[in-house]
């Protein structure tokens, strides 16, 4: 099938704070032990003495606990340099042209830029939209890879984004590194998880919290629940199918069949959540079909597997009531 249509970038300018980067090491804070000279008085049986090793220890304790929070948040998040553009999910693809009007760097939104130069084959961003309701930059998105890079006669450049993975940002936040270049720190999300899954919290086994947490995993993603709920989306994918072809919806021959061979094979109804991304990739596809409203950004931001589905399952009741009534 042909390529779908590109799309020319329009810069918007957005709320987007960065923060300095700063290697780990500035982090580390000095603690030093109470001279024997300090001018707090001192008892004969010692006891000051014991009073400031105290201290000390329990300083000692409090660095190397953030000494290990810093050791896992770089060995459990990947920096990369982030764009702001479109809540994308995985194995969609995103075509962007970039003319000849002086901009170098390929600006996108929030101070955001794919860089000068050729950009080789394989290299990754995290990719960010926004919310459609207050304009903010989402915390949860996906990586995209570059795919296709091309150079026209004119000097204008094409650059295809496909995505890859969902993440979440660290709770750092954006920062700009060395180089002053937009970057975030990801935590990538399991296909089978959602954004706040309550796997990321849970605490140790065999405390009071674990046992409320587990019980209240059970009540949100009951086993049976989620069943009944991907099992719903195959009827109305079916119905959602044929209103679109024939209500001759497609905006270029064959366009769900072009949507389908970059999703590949609908999930099976016991893989929750990765049904509930390829749906909401299906109906919210690029380019758009223009029958749905937009679910991705909510998807993105689902706490629970339920959510998932329940957001790709309105997503379809909603375009089928849209369409049936048009």
């Amino acid at each position: 099938p042909p390529p779908p249509p590109h799309r020319h970038h329009q810069q918007q300018s957005l709320s987007f704070r960065y923060r300095r980067h700063r290697h780990p090491h500035h982090h580390r804070r000095v603690i030093r032990a109470s001279s024997s000279s300090s001018s707090s008085p001192s008892s004969d049986d010692g006891s000051g003495d014991n009073n400031n090793n105290n201290e000390t220890d329990m300083n000692m304790e409090v660095l190397k606990l953030r000494m290990e929070q810093l050791r896992l948040r770089e060995t459990e998040t990947t920096p990369l340099r982030v764009l702001v553009l479109d809540a994308s999910l995985p194995k969609q693809r995103l075509g962007l042209n970039f003319g000849t009007q002086g901009d170098a760097k390929r600006s996108l939104n929030c101070g955001t830029s794919m860089g000068e130069g050729d950009i080789p084959l394989g290299t990754k961003f995290a990719m960010l939209g926004m919310s459609p309701t207050n304009k903010k930059v989402l915390p949860c998105g996906v990586e995209v890879e570059v795919t296709q890079f091309e150079v026209n006669e004119d000097g204008s450049t094409f650059v295809e984004l496909t995505g890859t993975k969902r993440f979440k940002i660290d709770e750092q936040g954006p920062y700009l590194d060395e180089e002053e270049i937009p970057h975030v720190r990801v935590r990538f999300i399991d296909d089978d998880k959602a954004c706040g899954s309550l796997d990321d919290y849970i605490p140790r086994p065999g405390t009071d919290s674990f046992a409320m947490m587990e019980s209240l995993r059970e009540l949100v993603d009951n086993e049976e629940a989620l069943h009944e709920l991907s099992t719903d989306l195959d009827d109305l994918l079916e119905k959602w199918e044929r209103l679109v072809v024939e209500g001759k919806r497609e905006q270029q021959p064959n366009h769900l069949e072009l949507i389908k061979s970059h999703l590949g094979e609908f999930p099976d109804v016991k893989s929750f959540a990765k049904r509930a991304v390829w749906v909401c990739s299906y109906i919210n596809p690029i380019p758009s079909l223009g029958v749905a409203y937009e679910i991705r950004p909510a998807l993105l931001m689902a706490p629970t597997v339920g959510d998932m589905l329940r957001i790709a399952k309105a997503g379809l009741e909603l375009s089928i009531t849209k369409m049936s009534n048009e």
